[in-house]
């Protein structure tokens, strides 16, 4: 996985050979290796990935000692000076197959829009741990789709990306797609 240099900052484990696996919750969300092995193997990265039994499942542990972090200063000038987050992955197989992908544009970025249906998916995931049962998570969905101001009477904000300056987004209730102020 090829990253801007820059990013060695939130990913310590970047440029070691060896690798600690993270303990917990707050260690695992940081951690680059532990995300892409979980990711490979679930199909995705949400709040149940980071849970003790993801944290200490030997398959996710294994394949995460062999993701391979590469930093590459060449890139951060795409970093720095573009709207652009570029990360390289490339995947060697067992059977000596491999597979090449690049993105400069993560899911969920302006550039790159997440679909209805994959934003659904996502609240759906996250908000069933808090809500009483399975046709809570719809009514409240429905809910927030429906309702496009808060209890106040004001518009929702939504939350704001503040990895870079200058870069702000906005969540809007009534479409569930990012836009750019």
């Amino acid at each position: 996985m090829t990253f801007p240099q820059t990013w060695v900052a939130i990913n310590d484990a970047a440029g070691k050979t060896t690798w600690d696996a993270p303990h917990t919750y707050s260690q695992a969300t940081n951690d680059l290796r532990y995300c892409v092995g979980v990711g490979l193997l679930d199909g995705r990265v949400h709040v149940e990935q980071f849970d003790e039994r993801h944290l200490r499942d030997p398959a996710v542990l294994d394949l995460a000692r062999r993701v391979i972090p590469h930093p590459e200063p060449a890139l951060n000038p795409i970093w720095e000076t573009t709207d652009k987050a570029p990360v390289d992955v490339e995947l060697h197989l067992k059977s000596g197959a491999r597979h090449r992908l690049h993105v400069d544009y993560p899911r969920g970025a302006p550039q790159n829009p997440a679909t209805r249906a994959e934003l659904e998916a996502k609240f759906d995931a996250v908000a069933a741990p808090a809500l009483a049962g399975p046709g809570e998570v719809g009514r409240a969905r429905s809910g927030a789709a429906d309702e496009p101001h808060g209890s106040h009477g004001r518009p929702h904000r939504g939350g704001q990306r503040l990895a870079r300056p200058g870069v702000r987004e906005r969540m809007t209730a009534r479409s569930l797609q990012p836009t750019r102020r």
